[in-house]
């Protein structure tokens, strides 16, 4: 996430995200900021996966759309990105700065039909350290 257009304007240093939808009604997501996109780092997350009882689907491009077989397809994952940066400004997609507003987004989406029940909740799970 984060790219200067055209190559103009200040110098944005990206972050990668890796994320992911569950293709269920409530479209569940997960979505981590990684240092890098090496093979080691991105098997590590999808061997993640497995303990979690999910798999992870790819669709060949160069075939096919949507896998025949499968149903399987990209829109979900697209769509979610789509979502991610209309919501994250583009100043705030850094590694400094993107963490919380990942975070944000996971907690509305999974509160999107009870926004302040989810708050009031957040607020009861809250706890803070004692100052001394």
């Amino acid at each position: 996430m984060g790219k200067r257009k055209y190559h103009r304007g200040h110098r944005v240093d990206g972050v990668w995200v890796i994320g992911g939808v569950e293709r269920t009604e409530e479209k569940g997501c997960f979505v981590e900021v990684v240092a890098d996109r090496t093979a080691d780092t991105l098997l590590e997350g999808y061997n993640r996966l497995e303990g979690l009882s999910m798999t992870h689907n790819v669709v060949n491009h160069s075939v096919n759309f949507v896998d025949p077989v499968t149903g399987v397809h990209t829109n979900t994952i697209e769509g979610l990105w789509n979502g991610l940066k209309l919501r994250i400004p583009a100043r705030d997609r850094t590694k400094d700065e993107v963490t919380n507003h990942l975070h944000e987004f996971v907690w509305r989406k999974k509160n999107k039909n009870n926004i302040w029940g989810g708050f009031i909740n957040a607020l009861k799970t809250t706890s803070y350290p004692d100052p001394e």
